[in-house]
């Protein structure tokens, strides 16, 4: 969800903007995210509560990868990753020479 909802980073908020507190979930990127989880649902493994999680295991993170289309907060329409919107673009591409 972040990668598409957040195009300014983390303080950004995902469901509500922190500076207007306007909800963000009435938009086609919305839609979108939803329509994402519903598909990986199916993929998803439940755990056992009484299974309980080994805390003692290292745990490690993963960056996820931008999305390819992001929340236009100007317009609250999804719409391709452009260098001015992806946070992910802005550091991986060269600017040109």
């Amino acid at each position: 969800m972040a990668s598409i909802m957040q195009t300014g980073g983390p303080t950004q908020g995902w469901l509500y903007d922190p500076l207007t507190l306007e909800p963000l979930t009435n938009n086609t990127a919305m839609v979108k995210v939803l329509q994402l989880m519903a598909d990986l649902a199916p993929f998803l493994r439940t755990v056992a509560v009484s299974s309980g999680i080994n805390m003692a295991q290292q745990l490690t993170m993963s960056i996820l990868p931008g999305s390819t289309e992001v929340l236009d907060r100007s317009t609250m329409q999804l719409v391709p990753c452009r260098q001015d919107l992806c946070n992910s673009r802005r550091t991986t591409q060269q600017p040109a020479v």
